[in-house]
């Protein structure tokens, strides 16, 4: 199963991660997962973690022009990283 997420500077870069887990790491939870992964958070589907990145990224008022070109990432883009 895949999970996306970001890290610390994921907000201030417009990075999304994707990792690809079994389901079985599921039973300890998405917090947990995120916590193992260096991450802030970590979602089940693209789609919310691509939006509640894009809203993070509006609070801290990342630069306009890249929150534009982070709206755009679909999920075919999102980096896979290893999972140890």
């Amino acid at each position: 199963m895949r999970i996306y997420g970001y890290d610390d500077v994921g907000v201030a870069r417009g990075e999304l991660l994707a990792a690809d887990i079994k389901v079985s790491d599921l039973d300890f939870g998405l917090e947990l997962l995120a916590g193992e992964l260096c991450w802030q958070e970590a979602f089940y589907s693209f789609r919310e973690a691509h939006k509640t990145l894009l809203l993070h990224m509006k609070t801290e008022d990342v630069d306009p022009d890249l929150i534009r070109v982070t709206k755009n990432i679909k999920a075919r883009d999102v980096p896979l990283v290893e999972v140890i």
